[in-house]
């Protein structure tokens, strides 16, 4: 806080999505050096990940979640998005259809891995609708993750893999009030929908 003004950080805004979602209109933006020059491993160092011949990633489930959550929300998007909106040219805008109308416009387009930024597509398109959550309650949705993954961590001895993140997301979004004014279905084949719901259980 500067002067009664408040100051954010740019990886904040990355993170977070920008303070007007917040209701913030007046506010400081500064940037810090592991922002703009964030470490990264040397040749040498990489070579040290590798062990057993398979090459070791760093990898935080919380913080890839945080990114979809974000997403989901429209308040956080690629640097690329704004091309994606230049090519988006027809959608049908019909609360029931326009998610799955952007996301064929998407595929046809080859950006499919644009699709959890749909929200904010259509947030820069000035489609009126949206996904209403209070900010309190997208800090509960972090903390319930959070308790999942650690869960999961400890108690998983036969499931692999931890569930689609993105129909966490939109689980949680669901469970803590969230108001979806258009639709944005839970899973694309309805076959993996009774597999995802078992394991979202087992964990939540």
């Amino acid at each position: 806080m500067e002067y009664g003004v408040p100051v954010y950080t740019t990886q904040q805004l990355f993170d977070y999505g920008e303070p007007d979602h917040y209701g913030i209109w007046k506010y400081i933006v500064i940037t810090t050096l592991d922002f703009e020059r964030p470490m990264v491993t040397s040749w040498k160092d990489e070579q040290t990940l590798c062990v057993d011949l398979k090459f070791k990633h760093f990898y935080s489930r919380p913080e890839r979640f945080r990114g979809i959550l974000f997403q989901l929300l429209g308040i956080r998007y690629s640097k690329t998005h704004f091309d994606v909106v230049d090519e988006i040219s027809e959608y049908d805008e019909d609360p029931n259809k326009v998610w799955k109308s952007i996301r064929s416009v998407l595929k046809n387009l080859g950006r499919s891995k644009f699709y959890n930024e749909i929200p904010s597509l259509l947030k820069h398109l000035k489609y009126p609708l949206s996904i209403k959550l209070e900010q309190k309650s997208v800090l509960k949705i972090i903390k319930d993750f959070e308790r999942m993954s650690s869960k999961f961590d400890k108690n998983n001895t036969t499931k692999k893999y931890f569930p689609s993140l993105r129909f966490v997301a939109l689980k949680l979004l669901k469970i803590h009030g969230a108001v979806f004014e258009y639709t944005i279905p839970m899973v694309m084949t309805r076959r993996k929908e009774k597999e995802l719901e078992t394991s979202f259980s087992s964990i939540y």
